[in-house]
């Protein structure tokens, strides 16, 4: 790379490159602008910002940059040179421009003029430029210096507002396109073709007839509706409609005319339902102690002679556990309960369903059976 001329070119920065987290330099730098009528040193931020650069032994080295990544303004015309005995620079920029890669991207080499990274540090880029050449054998190259800029402001949107106009959907054509296109049976192209035919013989018609007179559509042709399908259930609700008729008016405050039979299935449902969700929630200690409460109160009903094929058994037996778990609710469900506390309670409740047969046993010890 040639030396620029001294009555051309103006000398602008002299120094060397500080890589990072290294203390080795790059040596022989040289930034020059050029001096002709379409390059004003004042006018240009590039040149005053490196001429301001001089008494620093080197600028900062900030790494490789891709071309189009960056924004940059090359007005300036300044040019970079290395110093023939400058070898390791020479070669780190020859490798960096000069040997071939199948890569398009261009790149170039980010440089800082100042110590910090914030927006008051202007920074340069170091890129490759081709020269034209009149032999088209040989072409030559220099480094060109780049001020970067910031990209251009985004556009903002614009938020609507009350009285923009609401959008419009555009009308698709494909719709239409692919409803031309669809499949046509035999009978429905029969059907349209006959209505082709009869359309054009009454324009024909009105044709010969002259303008002024007018011909009347042809009525529709009636077609008697199909009746709705039977529904076999529809006999028996339209008999028992007088009967419900009957019913709403009877029941006035909506008490309900459920049959005696219906409420006791009904309330049978419920209680099995109730019964079944608190099984479910049961620990292993409230089961157990129900299932000791059960044997108690079976073996009472036995020794007070009320046997299973007793029409009450069922239903004794049923009050008389019940009354027991909810006397000892607190405690079934924390602790084993204590045999004497359970039989006493059992007992008691025995005495309320069954007292004829409580007071025939009552004073004597009853034989738990575990």
């Amino acid at each position: 790379m040639d030396s620029p001329n001294k009555s051309t070119y103006r000398l602008l920065y002299r120094g060397a490159l500080s890589l990072p987290d290294s203390h080795l330099y790059l040596d022989g730098i040289t930034f020059s602008a050029r001096l002709d009528a379409g390059h004003n040193l004042f006018e240009n931020p590039l040149a005053l910002a490196l001429e301001s650069m001089r008494g620093r032994p080197a600028l900062r080295f900030m790494g490789v940059t891709s071309m189009k990544d960056i924004h940059i303004d090359d007005s300036g015309g300044i040019l970079m040179d290395i110093h023939p005995e400058a070898t390791l620079s020479r070669i780190y920029f020859e490798n960096m421009f000069c040997l071939p890669t199948t890569s398009t991207d261009t790149i170039g080499i980010r440089i800082a003029l100042g110590d910090s990274d914030g927006p008051e540090t202007t920074q340069i880029i170091v890129y490759i430029k081709s020269l034209p050449s009149e032999d088209s054998n040989s072409s030559g190259a220099q480094l060109s210096v780049a001020r970067i800029t910031p990209g251009p402001p985004v556009a903002k949107v614009r938020a609507p507002r009350p009285d923009d106009p609401t959008p419009r959907k555009p009308l698709s054509h494909s719709s239409t396109r692919s409803r031309d296109l669809r499949r046509v049976s035999t009978a429905n192209l029969v059907a349209l073709n006959a209505q082709n035919r009869k359309q054009a013989q009454s324009d024909t018609l009105a044709a010969s007839l002259g303008s002024g007179v007018r011909l009347g559509k042809a009525p529709p042709e009636f077609k008697v509706p199909q009746l709705p399908p039977k529904d076999p259930k529809g006999k028996a609700k339209e008999k028992g409609k007088g009967k419900a008729a009957e019913q709403t008016e009877a029941d006035v405050f909506n008490v309900g005319n459920k049959g005696v039979k219906r409420k006791r299935a009904e309330e049978h449902e419920t209680q099995s339902q109730s019964q079944i969700d608190a099984t479910e929630n049961e620990t292993p200690m409230e089961r157990d102690n129900k299932n000791r409460i059960k044997r108690a109160t079976h073996q009472h009903l036995i020794s007070a002679s009320v046997q299973k094929s007793h029409p009450e058994y069922k239903e004794v037996f049923n009050y008389i556990y019940r009354g027991t778990c909810f006397s000892l609710r607190s405690e079934i469900k924390s602790r084993p309960v204590e045999q004497n506390a359970m039989e006493r309670v059992v007992a008691m409740h025995m005495a309320l369903y069954a007292p004829h047969q409580s007071e025939e046993k009552r004073g004597s010890d009853i034989e738990w059976r575990p």
